[in-house]
C-alpha cells in the first residue's frame, strides 16, 4: 500500500511554504521534546492536502481508496475521533435509512446485550426502546458467550409480534475476551435490517494467514457496517480507528450516503492528520509484514501450550467451547478467594505487567503482534511466579454491602440494599469493559445485587448514566 498522505505531507513540508493559518504551533519548536517533532507534521486544510469531508481526489481519498483495496470492501473511511465516532456515525445512518425507507412506522433497534457503552449512549440519542439479544454467559465466570442466530431469531421475533421496525442491529464480535458470535448466519436473518458489527477488538484479524481466524472478521460475513479499532490490537495511536461498509452487504449502495453524512456530523471539523498519516502506516505496515502475524500466532500458541503443561494451582487460562480469538489472554482465578483485582494488583506491584482490565474472577490481557517471543516469555514465567505468591496469600472473601451506594431508577434514588425489584432509569455499569449490568428499563434482580456488590468488593467503581 502506498503511503499517499505521509509522502503528499514531506512534499508539501519540503517547500517551505509559510503557514498563516492553523494550528496555532505554527510547526515550530515550543516544548523542547519530541511534540516538537510532531508538530511539524500536523497540519490543517490547506490546498493540496485534500479535505477530509470534502474530498478532491487529492491524498486523503486516494489514501482510503487503496486501504479499501486493501481491505476488499466496498467503502472504507479513517476515523480520527475513534471508534466511538464510527458507531455512532453508523447507527444514525442505518435509522435515518430505515426512516426513509419505512416512513411513520413503529421503530426499535436489535441490540446484543454486551454491546459497548458508546451503543447506549446512540440509542439514548436517538430516542429509541432496543430490544436486547441475550447472548448465554459462561455460568462460572459471567464472561458472555457469542451471540447465535437462535439469540439473535428471538430477538427478531419479539421485534415482529410487537410490529416494530429495527432500524439497525448491532453485535459486538469479538468480545473484550476473544469470543466471536455466528455473524454469517445472523446476517442471512437480517433481510434489509442494516447489521453493524463493532468489531473494535478485531482489527488484527484481516490480515491473519489462518483463514478460519481471518473469515470470522465481520468484513468478510455479509455483515453491513463495520467498525474496527485500529489502536487496540494493531501498531497505532490510541483514538484511530477504521470504519468499513463491507462488499457484501446487501444495502452497500444505499446506505453509504447515509453514512458518509453522519462521518462529518461525529468527526471534528478540523480533522488530525497526525492521526490520519499513523493510520495510513499502520495498514500498510501490517501488509507489508503479514508474516509477522504468522509467526505471532505462533508465539500465541505456544504460550497456551505451555500453559497447558503446567499445573498451576490457582488460575486458568480461558479457553471457550466455541471460535474465539486465541490471541486474547483471560486469566480465570480458580479459587473464589482470589479475585481479578488481586490478580492484577500483583502483576502490577511484584511484575510490572499491566493487565487491560480486572473483572470479578479474572484479569484480560491484550497481546498484539508487537509482543515478542521474550514478552510473552516472561509474562509465563511471572506467572508461574504469581501462582506460589497468590497461594500464601489467600484471604476469606468479604461482601461490601453498598450500603452507601446511591441507584437511579423509575421511582427516585434508593441505596443498593433496596434496589432489588425496582427499575432503573439510567445505565449501571464499570468501565473498562463499559458493559451495562443494568439497562433502562430492566428490573434489578438478586443476580444484578451480587454482581455489583462483587465489583465494590474487588474495588470497582460503579458508574450510572
Amino acid at each position: 500500500m502506498k503511503k499517499n498522505i505521509e509522502e503528499t505531507i514531506n512534499s508539501y513540508i519540503s517547500k517551505d511554504y509559510k503557514p498563516w493559518h492553523m494550528p496555532g504551533h505554527k510547526r515550530k519548536k515550543v516544548f523542547g521534546s519530541y511534540l516538537d517533532e510532531l508538530f511539524l507534521y500536523d497540519f490543517t486544510e490547506v490546498p493540496g492536502l485534500d479535505d477530509y469531508h470534502h474530498p478532491e481526489n487529492g491524498m486523503i481519498t486516494r489514501s482510503q481508496l487503496e486501504a479499501s483495496v486493501q481491505y476488499k470492501t466496498f467503502l472504507t473511511r479513517y476515523l480520527f475521533n475513534g471508534s466511538t465516532s464510527g458507531i455512532l456515525a453508523a447507527l444514525y445512518a442505518s435509522a435515518s435509512y430505515i426512516k426513509d425507507k419505512y416512513p411513520d412506522k413503529k421503530y426499535t433497534a436489535l441490540v446484543a446485550r454486551n454491546c459497548h457503552t458508546s451503543v447506549y449512549n446512540t440509542l439514548s440519542l436517538l430516542q429509541i426502546n432496543p430490544i436486547y439479544i441475550y447472548p448465554s454467559k459462561d455460568k462460572d465466570t459471567g464472561i458472555y458467550k457469542g451471540v447465535t442466530k437462535e439469540d439473535f431469531t428471538r430477538a427478531l421475533d419479539e421485534a415482529k409480534k410487537s410490529d416494530f421496525i429495527p432500524l439497525f442491529a448491532i453485535l459486538t464480535s469479538p468480545t473484550y475476551e476473544g469470543v466471536f458470535s455466528d455473524i454469517k448466519n445472523i446476517s442471512k436473518l437480517c433481510y434489509d435490517i442494516p447489521l453493524i458489527v463493532d468489531e473494535a477488538h478485531g482489527a488484527h484479524l484481516p490480515f491473519l494467514s489462518e483463514k478460519k481466524l481471518r473469515e470470522n472478521s465481520a468484513i468478510y460475513s455479509l455483515s453491513d457496517v463495520v467498525i474496527q479499532s485500529l489502536h487496540k490490537t494493531l501498531p497505532s495511536l490510541t483514538q484511530t480507528a477504521i470504519i468499513h461498509i463491507p462488499k457484501e452487504s446487501k444495502i452497500k449502495e444505499e446506505l453509504k450516503p447515509y453514512l458518509i453524512r453522519y462521518l462529518s456530523v461525529f468527526q471534528s471539523t478540523s480533522p488530525s492528520y497526525i492521526f490520519m498519516q499513523v493510520i495510513e502506516k499502520c495498514i500498510a505496515w501490517c501488509c507489508d509484514n503479514r508474516d509477522k502475524f504468522i509467526s505471532y500466532y505462533d508465539l500465541i500458541d505456544d504460550f497456551r501450550f505451555n500453559m497447558s503443561l503446567n499445573n498451576f494451582k490457582n488460575f486458568h487460562l480461558f479457553t471457550p467451547d466455541e471460535d474465539f480469538d486465541r490471541s486474547r489472554l483471560v486469566i480465570i482465578s480458580d479459587d473464589m478467594s482470589i479475585n481479578g483485582e488481586m490478580i492484577a494488583k500483583t502483576l502490577s506491584q511484584e511484575f510490572n505487567i499491566v493487565v487491560e482490565m480486572s473483572a470479578d474472577r479474572y484479569v484480560t490481557l491484550v497481546s498484539s503482534v508487537m509482543d515478542s517471543a521474550d514478552d510473552l516469555h516472561y509474562l509465563y514465567e511471572s506467572l508461574i511466579k504469581l501462582d506460589d505468591l497468590l497461594s500464601r496469600e489467600k484471604t476469606d472473601v468479604k461482601k461490601i454491602p453498598g450500603s452507601d451506594l446511591l441507584l437511579s431508577t423509575v421511582d427516585g434514588a434508593f441505596y443498593l440494599k433496596d434496589c432489588i425489584g425496582k427499575t432503573v432509569d439510567r445505565y449501571i455499569y464499570v468501565y473498562p469493559p463499559g458493559i451495562p449490568i443494568v439497562a433502562p428499563g430492566e428490573e434489578i434482580t438478586k443476580k444484578h445485587f451480587d454482581e455489583i456488590t462483587e465489583m465494590l468488593m474487588i474495588g470497582k467503581k460503579i458508574y450510572q448514566n
